[in-house]
């Protein structure tokens, strides 16, 4: 404008408007500004939040649910109407339970009958972990690719479904089918006393300590009895997010799904149901770890009956559960380090008599140690927990790593069953089924009927842990290149890659398929690799790994006394190449290097997997003790850097090698027992192989008196029903449960006070979603919605510092519904 007259300059240069002339835009705020008002109007153009990020630099996926899904969600029924938590299911919660667990394993049976006929017991042991995956994997199916909502509609069909599967894979062999079962009653009896065994047991110690699975325990049980109690409730899935109003679970829920199945068939309140799927878990881990160790034990034997695919060392069911309890927690020495420990400081301090007294702050089972096994046990190690799957039940974890463990040691022991028993396999009879593809593993009806199922157990790790699927899916490929190999005696190089590539691809491409829907909306795997700024100590590691390292150390100390002996090697080559390892070893002690230490025995175990190539049994142990030390090669020296969890992926690979580790050495320790690892005449001193076994038991009956005294004795599975910080909020949550219809949002304060229960207690006990829980929780998960969760957070301290001012509150709580 010049002299009031109006010049149009839109046609100039751009750096006459832009550049050198640039329009200037004045504001005043006046009578009329509603900071209110304002927010609304750029959140509707900018979308919830205004997130100032572009898709791509966020999750791949919705992480919030849309007008329709969120219109569904406000017509879910009431907890009373789920729950009905004064009926017979509540007041007899574990006999239901344990109920159900066998409704759900009857139609698994037949069908694993068919395609498992290597296993000793025809699959009945993995029939109840595999009957649990299939009707929930089926129920999620159905209600992520169809209108069909979940519910107990839902989970009747697909236990119809197994059903039905199961009636065709028996059809034409009933008769042969009833006759088997008759045969191996022993091994189904032993199932069925082991898993109810170890289910009464686990039902009790959390009856007896389940104040740990309370909301005021600071641990990570809110959150998980959280996601538990939406995916009980949810009409689809993804479920809501019970800390996030509006929001989805977007990752690794899928892991509580055949949990949340059982809790909505039976009605049995989330609190109980909580504490009883950490005890089904334990129970289903030991017995799959029995039968992978049975599977192993099973085929020590230099020659087996020619017409009997069952045949096994004598007993191998009892030889096996050494597995479970070397699992478990026994093949630590944190338990009997710690026992000891205390032990002395209590007698140090106030004299024999006070071991057996009480400083927990309650009455024990037994009366004993001042200090329980789950806080000194899970903390022992200062950089990161390296829990194993005790500690981790007495602890009341309920996360991906506890949830995808049944089904890992499910697979391994498949695997093993499938690796150790190929037709040609130089420790059975056999011919090679041709030449072509497969024929190394007994023609393409062998290979699928192991591919199959592997595949669909692959994709729900994949889908609840995914980085146990990594050591999973390679153990799967080591072991049947070593099956292959032994086949083809190692001259047919390229029909061992040919069949194991194939093998691979087929239980990959299975697992991808038959997860597709969550793959499609949530997968996005690990974008980049980075060095750890700190390691391990390595005495910390010797700690954790003690008793199972020992048992590994002392049967490839045999193996190569062994092949000296018999001349594989020569003994003065032995004797250097030792002592060379364990000068190295004492390097790696006095620096207190992890990776030099693990590094030193992977490079033992792989001479002697050039040694024994043609022993299928000892390559199988070799390569797993392989490959769960270089799984701790990995966690100690590198961090994957994924969308969601990084902090857990040390914790699941130093799993992983637990897990390995412990299969591989209750075979290695039968062995050791029965004097004969090897076909050969052993020439190893029996009073130093003595000497070595009876330090091993003594070790572990220490570690086993640890946790078996500290138990709390007080009885309730639902462990928020007693705990005083919980007592105000009892009346709150029984109302809720009782009274509120649809979902309603619950405003609650996202952070604990130093003196009370954490915040997000209420939504994780009804299932109600919170404007925002714990931003702690959310913000891990939820990478590009950082400015909407601190925003949340600012708006539920804005509400709660102004109790007095509705006026300023009111479009807060309105936005919020």
């Amino acid at each position: 404008e010049l002299f009031g007259v109006a010049l149009d300059d839109r046609g100039a240069e751009e750096s006459l408007t832009v550049y050198d002339h640039p329009e200037v835009l004045i504001f005043r705020k006046s009578a009329a500004w509603s900071d209110d008002a304002a927010w609304y109007r750029l959140n509707d153009a900018l979308g919830r939040g205004g997130i100032p990020l572009l898709p791509a630099q966020t999750q791949p996926d919705r992480m919030m649910l849309d007008e329709a899904e969120r219109a569904t969600l406000a017509r879910t029924v009431t907890p009373s109407g789920i729950f009905g938590l004064d009926s017979i299911s509540n007041q007899a919660p574990v006999l239901l339970w344990y109920l159900a667990l066998q409704l759900f394993t009857l139609p698994a049976v037949p069908i694993l009958w068919r395609i498992l006929p290597r296993m000793p017991d025809r699959g009945y042991a993995l029939a109840k972990t595999l009957g649990l995956a299939s009707i929930g994997w089926i129920a999620w199916l159905l209600t992520t690719t169809t209108p069909i909502q979940f519910g107990i509609d839902t989970i009747v069909v697909a236990w119809l479904a197994v059903l039905g599967l199961g009636a065709l894979a028996v059809r034409s062999h009933l008769p042969a089918f009833v006759s088997d079962l008759r045969s191996r009653r022993a091994w189904i009896v032993a199932t069925e006393l082991l898993f109810g065994g170890v289910f009464a047991i686990a039902a009790g110690v959390r009856a007896l300590g389940s104040e740990r699975l309370s909301l005021d325990s600071g641990r990570s049980s809110p959150l998980d009895l959280g996601v538990l109690t939406a995916t009980i409730r949810t009409p689809d899935f993804p479920p809501y997010d019970p800390w996030l109003a509006g929001g989805t679970v977007h990752d690794t829920y899928l892991g509580y799904v055949p949990w949340a199945a059982i809790a909505r068939l039976t009605g049995i309140a989330a609190g109980s149901a909580y504490s009883l799927t950490i005890a089904t878990l334990f129970a289903l881990l030991c017995l799959n770890a029995w039968i992978a160790g049975a599977v192993l034990i099973a085929r020590l034997q230099p020659r087996l009956e020619e017409d009997d695919a069952t045949a096994s060392v004598r007993g191998a069911p009892g030889y096996a559960l050494l597995a479970p309890l070397l699992l478990a927690g026994l093949g630590s020495l944190g338990f009997a380090w710690r026992f000891g420990k205390i032990a002395l400081d209590v007698l140090d301090a106030r004299g024999p008599g006070a071991i057996f007294g009480d400083d927990t702050g309650g009455p024990t089972t037994l009366g004993l140690l001042p200090s329980p096994p789950w806080d000194s046990v899970a903390s022992f190690l200062d950089n990161e927990a390296m829990e194993f799957p005790l500690a981790s039940f007495l602890n009341g974890n309920l996360g991906p790593t506890q949830l995808a463990m049944p089904l890992v040691v499910a697979a391994i022991a498949l695997t093993a069953s499938f690796a150790l028993t190929t037709p040609g396999n130089p420790d059975r009879t056999g011919a090679i089924t041709g030449g072509g593809p497969m024929g190394l593993f007994g023609g393409w009806g062998a290979t699928l009927r192991f591919a199959v199922p592997m595949g669909i157990m692959l994709g729900f790790v994949l889908t609840t842990s995914w980085l146990a699927a990594i050591p999973l899916l390679i153990l799967i490929a080591g072991l049947t290149v070593l099956a292959a190999g032994v086949v083809a005696e190692w001259s047919e190089s390229w029909a061992i890659m040919r069949d194991t590539a194939l093998l691979t691809l087929i239980v990959m491409a299975t697992a991808g398929l038959a997860f597709l829907p969550f793959f499609d909306r949530h997968g996005r795997f690990p974008r980049a690799v980075e060095p750890l700024p700190w390691t391990r100590d390595l005495g910390d590691f010797l700690l954790h790994f003690g008793i199972l390292l020992a048992i590994m150390t002392l049967y490839l100390i045999v193996l190569v006394w062994d092949a000296a002996a018999t001349g594989s090697i020569g003994r003065w080559a032995a004797l250097s190449s030792g002592a060379v390892a364990a000068i190295v070893v004492g390097m790696a002690i006095v620096a207190g290097n992890v990776t030099l230490f693990l590094l030193v025995v992977v490079a033992c175990a792989a001479v002697l997997l050039w040694l024994y190539q043609f022993e299928m049994r000892h390559l199988a142990l070799l390569g797993m003790v392989t490959l769960a030390l270089g799984l701790g090669v990995v966690a100690d020296r590198v961090r994957l850097i994924a969308p969601v969890g990084d902090a857990t992926i040390q914790h699941q690979f130093w799993s992983m090698s637990w897990i390995v580790l412990a299969i591989a050495a209750a075979p290695a320790l039968t062995l050791l027992i029965s004097g004969s690892p090897s076909r050969r005449s052993l020439p190893f001193p029996p009073l130093l192989r003595k000497a070595g076994l009876t330090a091993i038991a003594i070790l572990i009956g220490i570690g086993a008196i640890y946790p078996a005294l500290a138990l709390p004795a007080r009885v309730a599975t639902d462990g928020n029903n007693r705990s005083p910080l919980m007592e105000e909020d009892r009346g709150a949550v029984a109302w809720l449960r009782e009274s509120q219809s649809g979902t309603p949002t619950i405003l609650e304060a996202p952070e604990p006070s130093d003196w009370g229960p954490p915040g997000g207690r209420i939504s994780a006990l009804t299932g109600f979603p919170a404007v925002i829980g714990p931003t702690g929780a959310q913000l891990p998960r939820r990478p590009g919605m950082e400015p909407e969760i601190e925003r949340r957070a600012g708006d539920v301290r804005e509400i709660y510092s102004r109790p007095g001012s509705l006026s300023r509150v009111e479009p807060l709580l309105r936005e919020y519904g």
